[in-house]
């Protein structure tokens, strides 16, 4: 399905707002081996085409106590932009029945995961993958038009900002008030919640909007070929230290067991206000080393963070398909979804490939 979502009427409002160059992450910054385990792959599925495609995934959930078992990636798809930028995905079921879904916007280098959460879970996954893109480079495009990156300013100090400085400030606002106008709808027309994860691919840098449970992971190479992990997202629930301290918890309270932010759920956030659907947003800028980043349902990361990247990156160099690797590493019957992105060393240079941002106006038409 080829989806076009309405502009509609952007809301500003307050989100967490990260921005670092990669490295050693102190909550994982582990290198995986150089020599990786074989494992039998799936070929990738399929070819990506131009614009905004949606696929999906359903699984329900393992019982506990039941032996390990290695789900199949059933469905996917795959393809090169003209930047070089490789994308990968896949997931665990059939489109028939599913609560998880993946958006793929070729032109304008962005890519989603939407986990439905609860009962009509799905429904506000599905609005919200073909929502996002659109809505996120429209409320880019207007940045730009209000604030040209020669007049724009540090809105705390006042101090002119740089080229490269002003266009992460307007993607930085770009992705807040497209989340917001996203959850604004999604209260207002959807009766479900979702989590959601947002990656566009820029010249200045690679954006990462995240909400829910979900997770992104970065992996770079490094010169002796083993790979760097690196989180790119911190999934919102008790587990999250920033999660317990927002939420204020009186004596007695604990945090609830599932996501405390997500778009959409109106019902859930009437009756427990502490419920919200802000995003975390991170700027990482390129390397210049090859760099897989894997977006994911929660379920791909229950054994870890490093076993869906070394599944990604055995994949690849065998020349699979790291996205269904990554679909196939998690428990069987999870209901999941995984995009795998292997983006080029040196994206950030001066023969840099992408489009100029300039041209995301282009990629709406």
């Amino acid at each position: 399905l080829i989806l076009y979502a309405n502009p509609g009427e952007s809301v500003i409002f307050h989100c967490t707002i990260m921005s670092f160059t990669m490295g050693r992450c102190p909550a994982v910054g582990s290198r995986l081996p150089k020599q990786l385990s074989r494992r039998v792959q799936r070929p990738g599925v399929g070819n990506g085409l131009p614009g905004l495609h949606l696929q999906t995934s359903w699984a329900s959930h393992q019982s506990e106590g039941q032996p390990r078992k290695t789900p199949r990636a059933v469905a996917g798809t795959s393809g090169c932009s003209e930047s070089s930028v490789r994308y990968y995905a896949a997931r665990s079921r059939e489109a028939n029945d599913t609560k998880s879904y993946f958006a793929i916007a070729e032109k304008l280098h962005q890519f989603i995961v939407a986990d439905g959460y609860g009962h009509n879970g799905a429904s506000c996954a599905a609005f919200s993958a073909g929502h996002l893109p659109r809505q996120i480079s429209r409320e880019f495009v207007q940045r730009a038009q209000r604030t040209p990156r020669g007049v724009a300013v540090d809105p705390m100090s006042g101090i002119k900002l740089g080229a490269e400085d002003a266009v992460a400030d307007a993607w930085k606002d770009a992705l807040a008030e497209g989340f917001a106008e996203c959850e604004r709808s999604a209260v207002q027309g959807q009766k479900g919640a979702c989590g959601a994860l947002f990656c566009a691919v820029a010249r200045s840098g690679l954006y990462v909007g995240s909400i829910g449970i979900g997770r992104v992971v970065i992996g770079t190479e490094e010169a002796d070929a083993s790979v760097l992990c690196d989180e790119a997202s911190n999934p919102h629930c008790a587990a999250n230290s920033n999660e317990a301290r927002r939420w204020i918890l009186n004596p007695g309270e604990s945090l609830p067991s599932g996501p405390t932010r997500f778009l959409g759920g109106e019902d859930a956030k009437r009756k427990e206000p502490r419920f919200m659907g802000f995003p975390d947003v991170v700027r990482l800028r390129h390397a210049s080393e090859r760099r897989y980043v894997i977006m994911g349902s929660a379920d791909i990361w229950a054994d870890g963070l490093e076993a869906p990247v070394n599944a990604a990156v055995q994949a690849y160099r065998a020349g699979h398909s790291p996205a269904d690797a990554v679909v196939e590493q998690s428990k069987v019957d999870s209901d999941v979804v995984a995009v795998v992105l292997v983006l080029p060393g040196a994206l950030g240079t001066e023969h840099c490939q992408l489009p100029p941002h300039e041209d995301i106006a282009l990629g709406l038409k």
